[in-house]
């Protein structure tokens, strides 16, 4: 493999090849993927002319969900859905796929780990502008 591949556009970080019926670059640390490829140069083509910059990500909306004397819940949801919950004063963070992240200091510190979350979701799904389909 003597293929060069650019640093990770949202993270800045390593990317590696993965291999199973076709090829493809996933971003070791956030897990940035690109369109794969039935070939490992089509691959870090496609990798290659990924960039992080959008034209913007739309912030999140919020809203107040559930609340009682143990909880309060606020939602977002965008196709997936975010969900922010104070249970008994510890705040964690619910990521779609079921996934939570325990213990934020704010609820604001936790939303904004929400919008991160959401922003890698849409530019791992995106292309560079102008970029071919293989």
């Amino acid at each position: 493999m003597n293929e060069q591949l650019l640093p990770c556009p949202f993270c800045g970080e390593k990317a590696d090849f993965e291999e199973s019926i076709v090829w493809w670059v996933r971003c070791t640390e956030c897990f940035g993927e690109a369109e794969s490829s039935e070939t490992i140069a089509g691959a870090a083509a496609n990798w290659n002319r990924r960039t992080g910059a959008l034209a913007g990500i739309k912030m999140l909306e919020w809203r107040r969900g559930y609340c009682d004397d143990r909880v309060t819940i606020e939602q977002a949801s965008c196709g997936w859905l975010y969900q922010v919950r104070v249970l008994d004063g510890v705040i964690y963070l619910d990521l779609p796929g079921r996934l939570t992240l325990p213990r934020f200091e704010t609820v604001d510190a936790a939303k904004a780990a929400a919008q991160k979350d959401f922003e890698r979701r849409i530019r791992s799904a995106s292309i560079a502008l102008g970029g071919d389909h293989e």
